[in-house]
């Protein structure tokens, strides 16, 4: 049988919510979720808006025909980190990343800044010692 029984699919329902890590094991749902019915004409495609950044939504999608709706399907994303976004939420602890490349490349550019201002300080000082 068609997933869609035999009868053609003439919606699709997405439903979008804002959640937040709830312990170990939950999600809380932040807010009210966003709920959209997508016409089916042929290939269906659908772009959440107006997201916060660096943060996790529950979708779910259900299909529509005249016997009713289908059993919903359920993914969680995270949105991309971003900068300087007054409505970001803060990843939860147990799922936050440190990105070693730009933190290695702070350490390194402070070492050598230090190791040029040493070496300039022996240069000066051999330079002022050897001039009397």
């Amino acid at each position: 049988m068609p997933q869609d029984n035999g009868v053609l699919i003439d919606y699709y329902r997405i439903i979008s919510a804002l959640i937040r890590k709830d312990g170990e094991t939950g999600w809380t749902t932040v807010g009210k979720s966003q709920q959209t019915e997508v016409p089916n004409r042929g290939t269906v495609s659908y772009t959440l808006e107006n997201l916060y950044q660096n943060s996790y939504y529950n979708i779910s999608v259900e299909a529509h025909n005249e016997i009713g709706f289908s059993p919903k399907d359920f993914i969680l994303i995270r949105t991309k980190p971003g900068e300087n976004d007054p409505g970001s939420m803060s990843v939860p602890e147990s799922t936050s990343q440190l990105y070693l490349g730009p933190i290695l490349g702070i350490v390194l550019l402070v070492a050598i800044l230090l190791l040029l201002l040493i070496d300039l300080s022996c240069w000066k000082f051999n330079y002022a010692g050897n001039s009397s």
